[in-house]
């Protein structure tokens, strides 16, 4: 009897240990993520550092012109430019994921944490190469904005605005 009581502790143990480190770490991949989440409060600042802050007013046409149009295509040719070559690494990296219907095991689990996490840096990174590219295109975000959803509506295709920043 008492070998099996003995027995039954140290399997105890043993499973109070495994999941121990099982949720520790969870805890970090969980923590790691959340703390590049919180990162998404800088993109206000990020906004901050455009120079033209001027108001922009729609044209009662609500038609582009020819500068507009360049300027668009401007701003969207050098985010992409930026970004390219992480998109690629995360396609790379993610790949296996992307494969996946659903997440087989604690690392897929994991590893779709640290996707989610680099989703939000490159986010960041996006947001910045847009904020150079509005600077060199004497553009403010209002203006941008405007010619973006207009393009989009000329070309017969919805755009949605995701906002961080509000």
């Amino acid at each position: 009897m008492k070998k099996i009581a003995i027995g039954c502790l140290v399997v105890l143990v043993l499973g109070c240990v495994v999941a121990g480190g099982l949720a520790y770490y969870a805890y970090r991949k969980v923590s790691v993520t959340a703390a590049k989440f919180a990162e998404l409060s800088k993109i206000p600042a990020i906004e901050s550092e455009i120079k033209v802050r001027t108001t922009f007013t729609a044209p009662a046409s609500e038609e582009l012109t020819q500068g507009q149009v360049e300027k668009l295509v401007q701003v969207q040719s050098a985010v992409r430019q930026k970004l390219g070559q992480r998109f690629a690494e995360m396609e790379s990296k993610y790949k296996m994921l992307a494969d996946k219907k659903q997440p087989e095991s604690l690392s897929d689990i994991a590893a779709m944490m640290s996707a989610y996490g680099d989703l939000v840096q490159t986010w960041i990174e996006a947001k910045r190469a847009q904020v150079d590219a509005l600077n060199t295109a004497g553009l403010s975000l209002d203006e941008y904005q405007w010619i973006r959803n207009q393009a989009y509506r000329a070309l017969g295709m919805a755009y949605v605005d995701f906002d961080i920043a509000k």
